[in-house]
């Protein structure tokens, strides 16, 4: 009703001043890189001597233990968090210039490196574009990089009513 969004202005009307004057003149752009390679495990053993050299010693007496494959799946999930956190800070060192600001959304499959929401001032794209293209550089043919939006810039507004 009338009343009750009145009400709800009342309560929250300089929240929600605060949340659009913080993305006035910005668009949200996403960034996702993930590796192009039929086999996410065989590959981080390539690029990770260490787990190699585990997997080999796990392995090297035949059929491992339940522990021992648990542990192995630690490690693997440790070296692979670890490579997710070295590119997300590349990517934060890389776009810190040409976004406002920038939010790390985690993994949703096996083979996401990182999944970025950028927010970028609304004439910034041909400087985005021109970070990311350096930023490619950066990353070999192992990996797709791809770029969406604009869009509202949603990923950016945080306002808890209640």
């Amino acid at each position: 009703s009338d009343e009750d969004l009145d009400a709800m202005l009342e309560q929250f009307g300089e929240d929600f001043e605060a949340q659009l004057a913080r993305v006035d003149g910005c668009l949200e752009h996403g960034l996702k890189i993930r590796w192009d390679v039929e086999d996410v495990f065989a590959h981080v053993l390539t690029i990770a001597p260490d787990l190699a050299a585990l997997r080999d010693r796990v392995f090297a007496s035949g059929q491992p233990s339940q522990d021992a494959l648990i542990d192995l799946g630690r490690a693997f999930d440790a070296t692979r968090q670890a490579l997710r956190d070295a590119a997300t800070e590349r990517i934060r060192d890389a776009l810190a210039s040409v976004s406002k600001e920038l939010r790390v959304n985690p993994p949703k499959n096996d083979g996401d490196l990182a999944d970025i929401a950028l927010l970028v001032p609304t004439d910034g794209r041909a400087a985005l574009d021109a970070a990311i293209r350096l930023l490619a550089e950066t990353f070999d043919d192992t990996h797709i990089i791809d770029i969406t939006g604009p869009w509202a810039p949603y990923s950016f507004v945080d306002l808890q009513l209640g």
